[in-house]
């Protein structure tokens, strides 16, 4: 009878002790949820305070917004890249034109100099597209680089840019 109570008291103890992992685990889930949720508020006043002179960002869809927020946490949080995978039309050219946007206007904030940033694109989108960013972001510098220049019309380009 003593061994029985033994045993019951472990089994006690081991129950007890999994209700406080579980609670503990718990805890810790509900304070990451907390710290992520004030995260991303902390992102989505970022992105209105960059944007606050950026027209374009009203204009946005109601997904085309949730991707660009996807996209400027990916960049606070030093992601290598992202795929805009949306349906033809769906307006990925805007979408992208305001994340630059926005993550340009974060590292400059956090670097206090302006990226340089290089746009790649079609052959078959190269009239196109400086067009179409341009509609989006009228201010913006766009340099459009011949088909086959030299190297010496290349570095020159550059260094006029």
């Amino acid at each position: 009878q003593i061994e029985v109570q033994k045993v019951a008291n472990r089994t006690a103890i081991t129950d007890h002790k999994r209700l406080i992992d579980k609670k503990q685990k718990e805890r810790e889930a509900e304070l990451t949820i907390q710290g992520e949720s004030k995260w991303m508020q902390d992102l989505i006043e970022e992105i209105a305070e960059v944007t606050k002179d950026f027209p374009a960002i009203k204009r946005a869809r109601h997904y085309q917004y949730d991707d660009i927020i996807a996209t400027a946490a990916a960049y606070r949080r030093n992601k290598n890249g992202m795929l805009n995978a949306n349906d033809v039309g769906a307006g990925k050219t805007a979408e992208t034109v305001m994340s630059l946007y926005i993550q340009m206007a974060m590292f400059e904030k956090d670097h206090d100099q302006k990226p340089t940033v290089l746009w790649l694109t079609k052959k078959s989108l190269l009239k196109s597209s400086p067009i179409e960013i341009k509609r989006w972001w009228p201010k913006v510098k766009i340099f459009v680089a011949p088909e086959q220049p030299k190297l010496s019309a290349r570095e020159f380009a550059l260094e006029m840019y």
